[in-house]
């Protein structure tokens, strides 16, 4: 491919891109058999396949393209994976600024790269800076898709989630209720959807 393409072709970067969606996949598939070493080196084949792709596309588009800014997105994704959640952190905000810059704050991709920042906050115990970035998610979401949407259910039981860890129960359960009864009344979720299920449990119904 690189033979007839070239290194600094989009068409290579995309592939490559591919190709660590497929490493990531199997790097779940072990992780979930309780192989870390062979999920640690899937996922460590995925990250030098972003990390080429994001070399080509910053020398193609520049380092402030949307291609670049997803590319550190993709990045951020399985360093979170690896659990090394500061260096993930630091790409998805390097990625979600240029994204707010190209796409203005009403726009889902800006929604759920909130959401990614919020979940790096959470899992470095910054409760706080998660706290905002998911309700600024929530927001933008509501604004865009309207309140009875999956996006809207999958930011409210985000809060839950940090409510809970936070202690708040009150304001965990009023999130996931919220969360729970939208899963409830869309077409492609409804009571037997996992999620549903997982919210169910959560509220102890």
């Amino acid at each position: 491919m690189t033979r007839i393409y070239g290194d600094d072709h989009l068409f290579v970067a995309d592939v490559r891109q591919n190709m660590a969606f497929i490493y990531t996949q199997q790097g779940h598939y072990e992780r979930e058999k309780k192989r870390e070493r062979e999920s640690f080196m899937f996922y460590e084949q995925a990250l030098q396949l972003h990390e080429s792709s994001l070399e080509t596309k910053i020398r193609i588009c520049g380092q402030d393209s949307l291609d670049a800014a997803k590319s550190r997105i993709n990045i951020g994704h399985v360093l979170g994976d690896k659990g090394d959640f500061e260096n993930a952190l630091i790409q998805y905000q390097k990625g979600h600024d240029v994204l707010v810059s190209a796409l203005g704050n009403d726009h889902l991709d800006v929604s759920t790269s909130f959401g990614s920042l919020g979940g790096s906050h959470c899992m470095l115990g910054q409760h706080e800076q998660a706290l905002e970035c998911y309700q600024k998610s929530l927001d933008i979401r509501i604004r865009v898709v309207g309140s009875n949407h999956p996006l809207v259910a999958d930011s409210y039981q985000n809060l839950a989630v940090l409510y809970r860890k936070q202690g708040n129960q009150a304001q965990a359960q009023e999130m996931a209720s919220k969360a729970y009864h939208i899963n409830l009344n869309v077409i492609n979720r409804g009571p037997e959807h996992p999620q549903t299920k997982q919210l169910k449990s959560f509220l102890r119904l």
